[in-house]
């Protein structure tokens, strides 16, 4: 009996884990950056997310714009809190696509809405 309420608990766990915390992890690269359904006219070469196992994150943008601390993933909303800005807000992105080689970051941009598209970097 023993035996069937420990494999109970672990298909449980494992159910109720949020799929994107395994999938999140690793380096992201941006290939495309949407608003209105039109591509945004930016480098978007220098865009690139890194995603660490342990909850820390790395952004580079355009510009020379660097973030860097902690995320936090919530259903299919991820967060971020940057930590190099003293008094920084967290910020909220919703994923709208995740597989093993393709991010799709849903966001408000002021009154417009944004879609980053990303591809894994090869490690």
């Amino acid at each position: 009996m023993s035996r069937y309420l420990l494999r109970w608990c672990l298909l449980l766990m494992v159910a109720c884990t949020n799929p994107y915390e395994r999938a999140l992890p690793g380096n992201w690269q941006a290939v495309e950056v949407l608003e209105a359904d039109t591509p945004l006219p930016v480098e978007v070469e220098v865009i690139r997310f890194t995603f660490a196992t342990d909850a820390r994150y790395e952004y580079y943008g355009t510009l020379k714009y660097r973030e860097a601390g902690f995320y936090r993933l919530e259903n299919q909303y991820l967060y971020t809190q940057d930590t190099l800005q003293p008094n920084s807000a967290e910020k909220a992105v919703e994923i709208t696509r995740l597989a093993a080689d393709t991010l799709f970051l849903r966001m408000q941009e002021g009154e417009s809405l944004r879609i980053m598209k990303l591809v894994r970097m090869a490690e």
